[in-house]
């Protein structure tokens, strides 16, 4: 239903309502900038094997064993940008609520 909308296009970059399913991402997802959470580059996101979705970094280690698809899709993603991968399959709102526990800050493209 919904296309894969980069981050970088969507409204949120600009803090307007956002029509896509990123847009169900809790409170603290969509605004870890403004929750006291820091602003990690992807120096950083590559050396700590980080996961980067819609513009917010999720340390996703400890979950990969539990991840229902398999811990071999989460490996090869770390370290970058999985926000294609992530919109590409169905997550349900108990998942994207799993993913809210794992935010770690706002991916900062200054310091890309």
């Amino acid at each position: 239903e919904n296309p894969a909308v980069p981050v970088s296009s969507c409204a949120t970059m600009g803090n307007l309502p956002c029509p896509h399913r990123h847009s169900r991402l809790g409170a603290s997802a969509a605004s870890a900038s403004g929750s006291g959470r820091r602003r990690i580059g992807i120096a950083e996101v590559e050396q700590n094997g980080w996961l980067v979705i819609f513009g917010k970094v999720y340390d996703v280690k400890d979950y990969m064993a539990k991840h229902p698809g398999g811990q071999d899709i989460l490996l090869g993603v770390l370290g970058r940008d999985a926000t294609v991968e992530f919109e590409t399959m169905r997550h349900s709102e108990i998942a994207l609520k799993q993913l809210e526990q794992l935010l770690l800050g706002s991916y900062d493209v200054a310091t890309a």
